[in-house]
């Protein structure tokens, strides 16, 4: 009898000690495991990610991994796509799909990314969608003779240029006035120059930009902010289209080649800086 109760004291122990490592073995599965980052070529590509910098990883990949030129098609703006296929046809191809199809027979199959590293990711506040604004500013010609409107004019040419603004229309007038100095007719050169300093122009809603130049532009004369994103006209980088803060970024990438620089021996890399904006609520890339 007292052998009996010694083994069922046993059996008891044996089957705490069995429940136990059964519970321990229980929660330890419930543990997450950790997650191993995706290399890229493991990168899936097709469905729309919310961070800008995964849409830019997928389409490199897309493109130069699976050399699948649809992701023209998924990850880039209408605009741009429309841009690019105009291109396309300009080169002899039918579209951007057939351009890089052609491209992708004749580049070696050990052509490929290797790695993509994100640098930097800026997400648009309100002041990275302002300019300086540009104003129309009288000069006063009242005290100047012909001759120094002249020279005043031929230094602004020069300072345009350095700056790398477009003078071409300017040179023009420049030209017409010293057309007319030559014909005796200083009266018209000097109303010519007056015109250009001291412009006649309405601005209905006062927002620095002239009525005629608005009409010219597509923007709005008795609306300053013509697209409505709180981003007076002569501020905004596009007045025709709404920018929110939020709504377009700017990535910064390294892509890694998986060919050899010949130049140097290394590893071939490219650095660029892509920009996206949100399109029905989907990051695209713009052109």
């Amino acid at each position: 009898m007292k052998k009996i109760g010694i083994l069922l004291v046993l059996l008891i122990i044996a089957t705490a000690i069995l429940f136990s490592g059964c519970l321990q073995k229980t929660e330890s599965a419930s543990v997450t495991p950790e997650v191993t980052p995706q290399s890229t070529s493991e990168v899936q590509v097709g469905d729309y990610p919310e961070k800008p910098e995964d849409v830019v990883k997928k389409y490199y990949i897309g493109l130069w991994n699976k050399k699948d030129p649809e992701v023209f098609y998924r990850y880039f703006t209408k605009e741009c796509i429309k841009e690019m296929d105009k291109e396309a046809k300009e080169e002899g191809y039918e579209n951007i799909r057939d351009e890089w199809e052609t491209l992708f027979k004749r580049a070696p199959d050990s052509f490929f990314i290797e790695d993509i590293v994100i640098t930097d990711v800026k997400i648009a506040e309100k002041e990275d969608l302002e300019k300086e604004q540009t104003v129309l500013t009288p000069v006063n010609t009242e005290n100047r003779t012909i001759k120094e409107l002249i020279e005043m004019t031929e230094r602004r040419i020069n300072m345009f240029k350095t700056a790398g603004v477009n003078t071409v229309e300017l040179e023009a007038l420049l030209l017409e006035a010293k057309t007319l100095i030559n014909r005796s007719d200083q009266d018209g050169a000097r109303r010519i120059l007056d015109e250009y300093y001291n412009p006649i122009t309405t601005d209905s809603d006062g927002d620095g930009w002239a009525d005629e130049f608005e009409l010219q532009e597509g923007t709005d004369p008795h609306n300053p902010d013509t697209d409505g994103d709180e981003i007076i006209d002569p501020k905004d980088f596009n007045p025709l289209v709404p920018d929110f803060p939020g709504e377009r970024a700017w990535v910064d990438i390294n892509i890694y080649f998986s060919e050899e620089d010949p130049r140097t021996g290394e590893r071939s890399k490219e650095t660029q800086t892509i920009e996206l904006v949100r399109e029905n609520g989907k990051w695209k890339i713009e052109c």
